[in-house]
Formats: structure tokens, C-alpha cells, sequence
């Protein structure tokens, strides 16, 4: 497997947990995850599956549960997410559909302000709340519900430049599955023909994996994608979790 072997760059994902088990309650969840012990933990799905995965490529990643719960609850959460926010190089949001929009604006802005990189998963298909966001991803369906159908690569790249300009991010990444993913910035657009089939939380795992302090955009997913490993990106990667506290 390929790893990025950093004990300085931490990564924090923000989102919510699918998961069977009883064991994560509505209350605020922090969770540390050592990349070096597996096994441990019940398999989380979710936001939770995008932390074990970077865990495992080698990150230090730092999980913190954001879910639709009463206010004084939800107050609790964004409090624990500016404690903790100073602590992490790259934030990742994902699987918040449940989240308050004004709540994630806010956080974002908070991090963009700390000079953090900030990584979106649009899954939701709602993206006014990330403004200034570092960088967006979604598969080609949910562009299609942002942007509006096109007929030929021009008139796409066309709006994915407005779409670039009216949302202040650095770059957006488009997931083909079969035929790859496209990063489009404002000079233009990549292709990556070789991240084939690849899993959205694996995406945003190894890309977020690969910003380290001072890279591009361009640079960070090139680099992913020469790490890229189909065989890794099929395969659950099991991390265990301990809990941790803001300092």
C-alpha cells in the first residue's frame, strides 16, 4: 500500500456515521485514529469510512461526528469543531446532508480563515454553503443537478469555470468512475485516466492525504494519483479508534 507518512499532517473529517451499531450516540464524538492498529472497531460507515481510510494511507486523522440532533446538541458539535480545528492541516466534509447549511458555512470560513484546506464531498449536491472551499468533489450525476446538462467537453468546461468563479474554490474534482476523474481549476482542466472506478471516500481519503502545507491543488491530486492503487482502493481498510479531547 502507499502511504504518506507525516506526523505533523493531520487531516479532520466532519460528517455523520452510518452505522447498526449502538455504540455512537447524538452527543459530540471525537475520535483519533492510529494508522497502525486495525481490527478494532465495528466497520462505520459514512464520513466515519473516509477517516479509517486515510488513517490507513498513513495520515494522522481526527473524526468528529456532526449530525442532526437538537440545538443545544448541535451547538456542542461546532463548539468542539473550533476547538479541535487548529489541531488539523486539511478538513473534510462529507455525509452532512442531515447538517445545518448555515452551520457548515460557518465552519468552513472558520478554517479557510486559519489557512486550513478544505475538502468537499457534494454529494448532497448542495454547494452554496462551501464557498471559498479549497476543493469540491462529486460524481457526473450531481454536476449534472449543479450545472445543467452539456453536449460536448467545451460547453462543460465552460461551466465548470463559472461554476469555479461563483463558488471562490480552487478546483473541483469530477469522479467518471470508469473512465477516471478530471480536476478542473481556473486554467483549465486534468485528467487522471488511471483513477478508474475509484470509490468517492477513497477520492477524498488520498487526495486530502497528498495537500501537504504549501502544495497546489494540481500537484496534490497528481500525486494521488500516482499513489493510486486499485487493489487498495477495493479493499476495507479497518482502523481502530480511541477517543480524544481538544487541547
Amino acid at each position: 500500500m502507499n502511504t504518506v507518512r507525516s506526523e505533523k499532517f493531520r487531516i479532520l473529517v466532519v460528517g455523520d456515521v452510518v452505522s447498526n451499531s449502538q455504540a455512537l450516540s447524538a452527543e459530540v464524538v471525537g475520535l483519533q485514529i492510529p494508522p497502525t492498529r486495525i481490527r478494532e472497531m465495528p466497520q462505520f460507515g459514512g464520513a466515519a469510512n473516509i477517516a479509517r481510510i486515510a488513517a490507513g494511507l498513513g495520515a494522522m486523522v481526527g473524526f468528529l461526528l456532526l449530525s442532526q440532533v437538537d440545538v443545544a446538541t448541535r451547538l456542542r458539535q461546532i463548539s468542539h469543531f473550533h476547538l479541535l480545528l487548529p489541531q488539523y492541516d486539511v478538513i473534510i466534509f462529507s455525509e452532512y446532508r442531515h447538517c445545518a447549511l448555515i452551520d457548515l458555512n460557518d465552519m468552513v470560513t472558520s478554517a479557510r480563515r486559519l489557512g486550513k484546506r478544505v475538502l468537499v464531498d457534494l454529494d448532497g449536491g448542495e454547494f452554496g454553503a462551501f464557498t471559498g472551499a479549497s476543493l469540491m468533489t462529486s460524481d457526473v450525476g450531481t454536476l449534472r443537478r449543479l450545472i445543467g446538462a452539456w453536449h460536448n467537453e467545451r460547453e462543460l468546461a465552460i461551466k465548470m469555470a463559472r461554476l469555479l468563479s461563483g463558488s471562490k474554490c480552487e478546483g473541483f474534482l469530477v469522479n467518471h468512475h470508469e473512465s477516471g476523474i478530471s480536476l478542473y481549476v481556473p486554467g483549465g482542466a486534468i485528467h487522471f485516466a488511471n483513477m478508474v472506478r475509484c470509490d468517492r471516500h477513497y477520492l477524498l481519503a488520498i487526495v486530502a492525504a497528498t495537500l501537504k502545507t504549501g502544495i497546489s491543488i494540481p500537484m496534490g491530486v497528481s500525486e494521488a494519483s500516482d499513489r493510486f492503487d486499485p487493489a487498495t482502493a477495493d479493499s476495507e481498510l479497518d482502523m481502530s479508534c480511541q477517543e480524544i479531547t481538544p487541547s
